[in-house]
């Protein structure tokens, strides 16, 4: 399983059944990589895809339940992912990394409206 399939599946957990347009912007994830990831987790029987009864052009996804000690597996190999990609930042600089991007992902929620430089 792909970094990026986990990371949907993880988020479809917390966050319970989503449209493929706020599972897409959640992730921060193009159209084309979204249906990618979407189309494999489906293959390999971990979501569902179901249409929107009166509007047949949405479509929300749903992961389907894991044992918890499955999905705590998942969460940990993905931390252990991101602490082997952060490792040669200090625990400053790592502050620093995640203010950087919870901006960037709050420019993308908002439309992409930046904030002016300084």
């Amino acid at each position: 399983m792909s970094a990026e399939q986990a990371h949907l599946l993880i988020l479809l957990w917390l966050r319970g059944p989503l449209s493929m347009g706020e599972l897409g912007r959640q992730a921060a994830l193009s159209t084309g990589t979204l249906s990618t990831a979407v189309d494999r987790l489906e293959t390999a029987g971990l979501v569902t895809r179901m249409r929107n009864a009166r509007d047949q052009r949405s479509v929300t996804v749903e992961a389907k339940e894991w044992p918890a000690a499955k999905q705590a597996k998942l969460f940990d190999a993905l931390i252990e992912a991101e602490d082997a990609m952060l490792k040669p930042l200090s625990p400053r600089e790592r502050t620093v990394l995640l203010d950087l991007l919870e901006r960037v992902l709050a420019g993308l929620g908002n439309g992409g409206d930046r904030a002016p430089r300084e």
